[in-house]
């Protein structure tokens, strides 16, 4: 018989989540012989819900499955999203999440993921962050240390990389999609960042867009320019509005305080699989590059290696689980602790993330620019690596090893019969 599976995720949304969250109903679909897939869309905080297309085949088969709520007689309960939130709704229970771009996770994580029977996560930095925070437990009445806050004995753990789907992420461009993306940049010779900008001072935003501006901006603002390369950002800092261009607009014209130098072109807006396809493949896009502080996984630098590009990103979390350090640059530095600008419910005051050598960086950065010839040959390396142990095709056979090893306990979620023990009655004569 088939198992039954709920997935719990933000599926309609245009964000990190939601794109992973439709992977995984993807992946579960194509495992449909064996398991029976009902999916519960959440949201991911204010991110549209405009994501899936009912007249999309692929996206089609999604939307069916969507249900309005879990049935806890179901023999798996997936729930995608940050472990604080996750719940027990299943017979079998996995928490599902990217993890974190720190070195440590918030004591909430900890309590999250010990609901769980298994913790999953997208990288094998993000699973041992959460397995090395450890946490004193203190009596709040009277401030006694009580034990320790940890992942609990017997919690099952696994990785499961995001997988490239290689029938959208190509080498080549789609003549069917949008090709004219790049019209209005007149350099050939570009580097491109694909990231939110969120907040956070100068250097503090999580993947240091600032800082990366500012180091590409010098490196190459004495060339001549005519011969300079240029710098494109597919940015925005969670929002598709005016207002939010503005603001990234104003940051940028603050970094680089009216000098003259190197390009800086924004593209802002939704782009589709296919429009990201091609502006990956643009023979303009030379090169992706990363200062980034800290990464669950790095979606864009996976999708990005199979066009057999360089990348430039930094030496430290989760996408060092497929960038390999002979075929990619990765940039060294060193960790400091988050600054006040960026902490949230999910970054904690004593945590550190990274920060690159900017120094060595530019160095890098000029080099790809001067010899690309040599960088371009490792990045042809590079997308062999990516295509022969990190593609979709890889993480579904991972995903069906992990769902058919679970052993579930039919009676677990299931009413149990108390025996009701009477005294024993001597016989009257």
């Amino acid at each position: 018989m088939k198992k039954k599976v709920t997935l719990v995720a933000p599926v309609y949304t245009a964000s990190g989540y939601g794109a992973h969250g439709r992977d995984i109903a993807w992946a579960l679909i194509a495992l449909q012989d064996k398991y029976d897939l009902k999916i519960v869309s959440t949201a991911w905080g204010n991110t549209p819900t405009n994501a899936l297309d009912k007249n999309n085949e692929n996206d089609l088969e999604i939307i069916k499955r969507v249900v309005p709520k879990t049935d806890a007689n179901d023999d798996i309960f997936i729930q995608l999203t940050i472990p604080n939130e996750f719940v027990r709704c299943g017979k079998y229970n996995i928490g599902f999440t990217a993890g974190i771009e720190t070195d440590m996770c918030a004591p909430k994580w900890i309590e999250g993921c010990n609901n769980m029977d298994m913790l999953l996560t997208t990288s094998k930095h993000s699973l041992d962050v959460i397995n090395d925070s450890v946490f004193d437990k203190v009596n709040k009445n009277t401030n006694q240390l009580e034990g320790t806050l940890k992942l609990r004995d017997g919690l099952r753990k696994e990785i499961l990389f995001e997988g490239v789907d290689t029938t959208l992420y190509t080498n080549k461009m789609d003549p069917d999609e949008n090709m004219g993306i790049l019209e209005h940049v007149k350099e050939d010779f570009c580097y491109l960042f694909v990231g939110h900008w969120l907040q956070g001072s100068f250097g503090n935003d999580r993947k240091n867009v600032g800082a990366m501006i500012k180091v590409f901006f010098d490196t190459f603002k004495r060339m001549p320019a005519d011969s300079r390369p240029a710098l494109i950002l597919k940015t925005s800092g969670g929002k598709y509005s005016v207002g939010d261009l503005s603001e990234i607009q104003s940051k940028i014209r603050s970094i680089l305080d009216g000098e003259e130098g190197p390009n800086i072109y924004i593209l802002h807006g939704d782009l589709s699989d296919g429009e990201m396809n091609n502006l990956y493949n643009d023979p303009k896009v030379k090169a992706m590059i990363s200062f980034t502080k800290g990464e669950g996984y790095g979606r864009p630098l996976a999708e990005f290696s199979v066009t057999g590009k360089p990348i430039i990103a930094s030496n430290w979390s989760g996408q060092l689980d497929f960038l390999h350090p002979k075929y990619s640059s990765l940039l060294p530095g060193r960790l400091e602790q988050i600054d006040r600008s960026v902490l949230n419910d999910w970054f904690i005051q004593d945590a550190k993330w990274f920060t690159v050598d900017y120094m060595y960086s530019a160095g890098v950065i000029a080099d790809v620019f001067t010899r690309y010839k040599k960088h371009k040959e490792n990045a042809e390396k590079q997308r062999v690596h990516t295509l022969t142990h990190f593609s979709f095709e890889k993480m579904v056979d991972k995903l069906e090893q992990i769902l058919d090893s679970i052993e579930i306990d039919q009676s677990s979620n299931q009413p149990k019969l108390n025996t009701l023990k009477l005294p024993k009655l001597k016989l009257v004569e």
